[in-house]
């Protein structure tokens, strides 16, 4: 730095101006007696001295400067009187202005480097940052573009984590609602269709029963059978879209779970006997009486009939129909669990979660709205309805209802 230039010499002096130290006295051999006298510094030296700034820069001719330090080395308030001693360095200004470009080249090459080290920086950080937001922003616009397969990335548990958060379910939201409304509108469209076919079918029914109890021959009476077998099976489709796309108010009573479950094996007992299927009825392993509860008798044996009807379906060659109910408890509340099981074809794990889907069946025949509709009438129930494949083959629908709807 300047401590190491040559054309630059430095000194210590006492208050008097007399050397104490000189850099240059070694390699000249050169010592000056006293700085006042040898630049002429005696008027300059005394206004300094009252002055209470410890600098001076001053010319001393020749194009040189002269740059002086106080430094205290007794405190002033000494009975002695204030004791300081003076550094000073003697140079010309040329050198001086070249030691203080190199430094300002120094400093403006440091400040280029810094300044490109702190935009290289922001610029990594605002890209980082930035990154997240982007990906979202390409998301909402897809998902603006009426997109509902969106997949969010995996983001960091912070601000923006939680606002993709947010923007899932409201992507959630917008498939429910999307599908309510397609729902919704098949539903419509399905109450219309069914009650122009509903009309029509039953002047057919009708003039079939008229034709059946005229004819005189087997033959005809066989035929007329066969196709009222098949307009009965259609008004049970129709039954079928009416409940799902029009369901009625639940109309609640006490009712008694085990005398429903009896019924409506009354009611199936034709199919059931007509495919030899073997049926084990019981009130399950509960030592105790079953409790009434609160419930829409129909419904509730409509929804019986739906389940043993679907294990019936599979079993075309005959097994084994079980039908269990026990009391249980459902979010620590008293219920009843019903359990419809067999052992036929079964449902594919991979299908076992679309299984209540509206208009899913894994049949050639059928509307697809049997569970659909048992699911919603054990949920106006308040309970909840499972399939759960079983291991010696078969599938085993659980249904659980609460004594009373929460």
């Amino acid at each position: 730095g300047i401590a190491g230039h040559k054309n630059i010499d430095f000194f210590v002096t006492d208050h008097l101006g007399r050397y104490l130290v000189f850099s240059d006295a070694g390699r000249t051999g050169r010592w000056p007696n006293n700085l006042l006298d040898e630049y002429n510094l005696r008027e300059t030296w005394r206004q300094w001295v009252v002055q209470r700034d410890p600098r001076l820069y001053t010319d001393i001719g020749r194009d040189n400067v002269l740059a002086l330090q106080r430094v205290s080395i007794s405190s002033p308030t000494s009975s002695f009187g204030a004791t300081y001693l003076v550094v000073g360095g003697i140079g010309s200004l040329a050198d001086v202005e070249s030691i203080a470009m190199a430094f300002r080249n120094q400093l403006a090459g440091l400040s280029i480097g810094l300044g490109a080290f702190l935009a290289l920086s922001l610029a990594l950080s605002t890209a980082y940052l930035t990154r997240p937001l982007a990906i979202l922003t390409r998301i909402a616009e897809h998902i603006a573009e009426g997109h509902r397969d969106v997949i969010f990335p995996q983001l960091p548990i912070d601000e923006i984590g939680r606002l993709a958060d947010v923007m899932r379910r409201m992507l959630d939201a917008l498939r429910i609602s999307a599908k309510n409304e397609e729902q919704a509108s098949l539903g419509r469209m399905a109450t219309m269709i069914a009650h122009d076919i509903r009309n029509a079918l039953s002047s057919v029914k009708m003039n079939l029963q008229i034709l059946a109890g005229r004819s005189a021959t087997a033959h005809d009476q066989e035929n007329c059978r066969i196709a009222l077998n098949q307009i009965a099976y259609m008004e049970n489709a129709l039954d079928d879209m009416l409940a799902f796309a029009q369901p009625d108010e639940l109309r609640l009573d006490w009712m008694d779970v085990g005398e429903a479950i009896k019924t409506t094996m009354i009611s199936m007992l034709p199919e059931i006997t007509r495919k030899s299927i073997r049926i084990i009825n019981g009130e399950g392993s509960s030592s105790t009486k079953l409790p009434k509860l609160l419930g829409d008798r129909t419904k509730l044996i409509r929804t019986l009939q739906n389940l043993i009807a679907n294990a019936v379906q599979a079993m075309p060659t005959g097994g084994t129909l079980k039908i269990t109910a026990d009391a249980t408890l459902y979010d620590s509340a008293p219920a009843v669990e019903v359990v419809v099981a067999d052992n036929g074809q079964g449902v594919p794990p991979e299908l076992i979660d679309r299984v209540f889907e509206p208009f899913f069946t894994t049949r050639s025949k059928g509307t697809g709205l049997g569970l659909a509709i048992v699911q919603r009438i054990v949920q106006a129930h308040g309970g909840k309805v499972t399939l759960v494949p079983r291991d010696g083959g078969g599938t085993e629908a659980r249904l659980v209802l609460p004594v009373t709807r929460p």
